[in-house]
């Protein structure tokens, strides 16, 4: 197995030769395989790793989706020594063909602690210190996130998009409307002045009726599920640039399948 300068992983970066030279003889080598999981999810973390050669990464709560890559010199496993019911808050899954790790089990490791006084102080400054680093480098991940996201919206001017649709599918539907409308007096006419077809023109006159019904819901409907998705989408831009959602207005249900509503709890303000 490759070696490892200790002092050039952070959370050891403060120790003396002395300390370091105690760390080397409770760290023990491994070599994992690719696709391997070192960590899951939501287990009890079980020590201390080191990563001496290789390339892993750090994978979501569904196992799937990339969060970060860690390669020589990381470590990983340290928040467990700073919380004592912590569990891993993110699966560590091989990527390489293989890697080389170094590992100290946590008891093994909290009673060097204890043993030497001294050890504590670089060790939780060191720990603090990558900590801070981990949260400056994903708080500047989520800004450039944001921003991105802020220059699709725009960009891609959806917002104007669906207003436009949305126009005209209203336009449509009672330009639809109105033609139906006005079919149905003439309807009645004919029907006074030509009894014989009288039986026939009924049945015409109740088809349109019963379109006219019909097609002005489910215009009705789309025009509603649009000005859905449009508040949704102006919420979006809220978001992204740091504004308070408003409440969607309208009928939670509009879409059947209950998405919608999921949807209105997420971008909802009680």
């Amino acid at each position: 197995m490759d070696s490892i300068d200790f002092n050039k992983i952070r959370i050891f970066s403060y120790m003396d030769e002395h300390t370091i030279e105690m760390l080397k003889k409770i760290f023990v080598p491994a070599i994992i395989k690719k696709n391997e999981f070192i960590i899951r999810y939501g287990d009890e973390v079980p020590g201390l790793y080191t990563l001496v050669q290789g390339t892993v990464t750090v994978l979501g709560k569904d196992n799937k989706t990339p969060l970060a890559t860690l390669t020589r010199e990381s470590s990983f496993g340290e928040m467990s020594f700073l919380d004592e019911g912590f569990r891993a808050s993110a699966s560590i899954m091989v990527t390489s063909e293989k890697v080389e790790i170094l590992f100290c089990e946590k008891e093994l490791f909290k009673k060097l602690l204890l043993k030497e006084p001294k050890l504590s102080h670089p060790f939780y400054k060191g720990t603090s210190i990558l900590i801070a680093e981990r949260l400056r480098h994903a708080n500047k991940e989520i800004t450039n996130g944001y921003h991105l996201v802020d220059k699709m919206l725009k960009e891609s001017k959806l917002g104007f998009k669906l207003k436009k649709t949305r126009s005209v599918l209203d336009k449509t539907g009672l330009n639809l409307n109105s033609q139906l409308i006005e079919i149905l007096p003439i309807i009645n006419e004919v029907l006074q002045d030509c009894p014989p077809s009288k039986k026939e023109l009924e049945i015409v006159k109740k088809k349109i009726e019963s379109v006219l019904f019909a097609e002005g819901q489910i215009f009705d409907r789309l025009s509603q599920q649009l000005d859905h998705i449009l508040q949704h989408f102006e919420n979006m831009s809220h978001i992204v640039n740091g504004e308070s959602t408003l409440k969607v207005i309208g009928d939670t249900t509009i879409f059947n399948d209950g998405e919608a509503a999921d949807i209105d709890e997420i971008f909802s303000m009680e």
